[in-house]
């Protein structure tokens, strides 16, 4: 069975809300997405209103998707507000999304690795509440004004993918926050080639300084193994002749049997 309605335009009203901006998604969701002022509280929202033509089964699976996470309720994501047949209505995000900050060096290392184990930990409340993302993304976390995040999810959004793809597309946010969007990914060898945000002298020298410093790790690691190994072999050393010397002790100091006289050292 097929659903018709009319969706409502930027500028007009849908329910208790006035829609003010039409939101463009970056991938297809069955829903159109309005920012949006709640006419009764004056609150500003986000709306997603299901688009004209879905079926049946899409429209289930809007309703099911927008109930689980209404359930969710974690700081880290962005809470749903009211939930409805044919609409769903959000928490509205701020404007600073966290792909401002891939690759340069606004913000320190520590934040974003403050940002990644706070967008991990919604990601996982997601997966224990019974759904998945299905687009993570920089462009789809925003960072509110006490410098935590926001994971904005796609109620019409795919929900055909698993938990893994989640991880994998979390792991790809993360290589481009710190590296910069089209940084190399593959292992720990092209991870520390030069890549397009920095000067390129400035790179060569501070690689050729981390493998420096790995080498001298490395040195000094293999130094101390081998003192700790010549250590053991010392130890052991000295226990052997430790244990023969009081088994000599023992030997000299044990009472012959009756009948044969002391051994003078001499042959006969």
């Amino acid at each position: 069975m097929i659903y018709r309605w009319r969706v409502p335009a930027a500028g007009e009203t849908f329910a208790h809300f006035q829609l003010d901006t039409r939101v463009e998604r970056p991938r297809v969701t069955v829903t159109e997405t309005f920012l949006a002022t709640d006419i009764e509280s004056g609150a500003a929202v986000m709306l997603e209103v299901l688009r004209a033509g879905v079926t049946g089964v899409e429209k289930a699976r809007f309703t099911t998707r927008a109930r689980r996470l209404q359930a969710v309720k974690h700081p880290y994501v962005l809470a749903v507000l009211e939930t409805a047949p044919t609409h769903c209505v959000l928490e509205a995000p701020t404007n600073h999304v966290l792909e401002e900050h891939a690759g340069i060096a606004i913000a320190r290392s520590r934040q974003k690795l403050l940002w990644l184990s706070q967008v991990a930990t919604a990601v996982a409340a997601l997966h224990k509440g019974g759904m998945v993302h299905g687009a993570l993304s920089l462009d789809e976390i925003t960072v509110s004004l006490d410098a935590s995040v926001k994971v904005t999810v796609p109620v019409g959004g795919d929900v055909s993918g698993s938990p893994l793809d989640d991880i994998r597309a979390f792991a790809a946010a993360a290589c481009d926050l710190i590296l910069g969007p089209g940084a190399p990914a593959g292992d720990a060898k092209t991870l520390a080639e030069p890549v397009t945000w920095a000067p390129p002298g400035v790179l060569r020298e501070r690689t050729h300084i981390s493998r420096f410093r790995a080498r001298k790790r490395e040195m000094c690691l293999s130094a101390r193994l081998r003192t700790s190994v010549l250590v053991s072999l010392r130890r052991r050393r000295q226990g052997a002749s430790g244990r023969r010397s009081r088994r000599d002790g023992r030997r000299r100091a044990a009472p012959r049997p009756a009948g044969h006289p002391p051994s003078s050292g001499a042959c006969p």
